[in-house]
């Protein structure tokens, strides 16, 4: 081979690789805190009720789950639906539980256990476990509010929910993915 016919592969291969590097810069990473947010879920979601489910399951899903796996957790093209028959038949309540607890390596999915309780993990495991007893009224309730709270991009878009530097924190806190620049 020439050396310009090098020159140009090398070439290619640094452009390419530099592509790649930039992409990989605007992973997540753990940043500080941002500005407080007005998008908290609402008092209402508590008083949705399911038969074993806790009330504070449905707001802490739309608060923290819901920008990632969908407003009324069908998923998206960054995490797998949590209303799905097929999950609940597949894990047991402590394989959902370490799952939010730990997140999953080489995933998007972090890992929640510094930031939820393990009675709020708990509820979440509920929500997901009987997701199949909530009525189309109630999902369309969660679907608005969760919508609401992913800001103005909407809940599919990475970085809109609250550890990805969106608006739902009721403390006004970002959580680990925040991005700098990020709204």
């Amino acid at each position: 081979m020439s050396t310009k016919g090098k020159i140009l592969i090398t070439a290619g291969i640094v452009v390419v690789s530099a592509f790649v590097l930039s992409a990989c810069m605007t992973i997540p990473s753990f940043q500080g805190p941002p500005p407080a947010s007005d998008n908290v879920p609402s008092e209402e979601l508590a008083n949705i009720s399911i038969p074993g489910v806790p009330a504070e399951a449905v707001p802490l899903f739309v608060e923290n789950c819901s920008a990632c796996h969908g407003p009324t957790g069908e998923g998206s093209g960054i995490a797998p639906p949590l209303n799905s028959e097929e999950l609940r038949a597949r894990l047991d309540d402590q394989a959902i539980a370490a799952t939010i607890t730990n997140g999953r390596p080489g995933t998007a999915m972090p890992a929640w256990g510094g930031r939820l309780s393990d009675e709020e993990i708990a509820a979440l495991v509920a929500l997901i476990r009987n997701w199949d007893q909530l009525d189309e009224e109630q999902l369309s309730q969660i679907a608005e509010q969760a919508e609401e709270c992913a800001g103005p991009m909407g809940p599919m878009h990475p970085g809109m929910g609250p550890m990805m530097g969106g608006g739902c924190d009721s403390e006004g806190e970002r959580g680990p993915w925040w991005m700098p620049g990020r709204p």
